[in-house]
């Protein structure tokens, strides 16, 4: 269902910019003129958000999970953490480290302990954008389990660290995160197919580095601030055109 005053705007904007491909289709869907959706895809300070061995966090060892989220059940933690509990005979000395808060933090922490993983999950909590480098950094793999997503930001922010991701197929992420090149997508919801790619991941060290160097390159070419201001502005240019006409 679209609202009325929604349905108007996107009738009669002379131009509508979509973060994916995938929100771009919602907005056809939704009685939008084809000519007037524009893919601009999310930026990403890349300059902050870069490879650095020395500015890692070192805290949790060579087999950390990273995933930065809000604690929301849209968000999919609680599958990552299964997923965890799932890897944790394999992969002994992993640690699953959360950044991020909201409602459902207590019950994550609640499933943490009875899946008997607690001691190895870190809850963080808010973490502000500054301080998240780090933490990529020090990641083995950075992990985006959502049911639903537009673009996810913290993809193109692990791919600037050179991180390889495991992302669900929800919304516009496997338009961020290229299968088999930056990275692993999943299907959204499926535990046993998450717990496959992180471990597939954390099992190859040489895959996880060529994966990551892919990323960065992906990220500069498509997800830098840069990038996506110069397609902002190229969209208030043809707009600009079509007025004085």
């Amino acid at each position: 269902y679209v609202r009325p005053p929604l349905r108007w705007t996107l009738h009669h904007a002379d131009a509508l910019t979509a973060i994916t491909d995938d929100c771009r289709q919602h907005a056809l869907r939704a009685g939008a003129p084809e000519a007037s959706v524009r893919l601009v895809f999310n930026g990403t300070d890349l300059r902050r958000f870069s490879p650095d061995e020395n500015g890692a966090d070192p805290r949790f060892g060579p087999r950390m999970i990273f995933a930065c989220r809000q604690l929301f059940p849209r968000k999919g933690i609680r599958f990552l953490i299964e997923a965890f509990a799932r890897l944790k005979p394999r992969f002994p000395d992993a640690k699953l480290v959360l950044a991020g808060d909201g409602f459902e933090r207590p019950e994550l922490v609640e499933l943490a302990q009875n899946l008997g993983v607690a001691a190895d999950v870190t809850f963080l909590g808010w973490v502000a954008n500054s301080a998240l480098p780090p933490y990529y950094r020090a990641a083995a793999v950075s992990v985006i389990p959502s049911l639903e997503e537009g673009f996810g930001i913290p993809a193109a922010e692990a791919m600037g660290c050179e991180v390889p991701v495991v992302a669900s197929d929800a919304g516009g992420l496997p338009e961020v995160v290229e299968h088999g090149v930056t990275g692993l997508v999943v299907p959204r919801g499926d535990v046993t197919a998450l717990a496959n790619a992180i471990g597939t991941l954390l099992d190859d060290p040489a895959l996880r580095r060529r994966m990551g160097q892919a990323g960065r390159q992906r990220a500069l070419r498509l997800f830098d601030w840069d990038r996506t201001a110069e397609r902002f502005e190229q969209v208030y240019r043809d707009v600009g055109a079509r007025v004085e006409r």
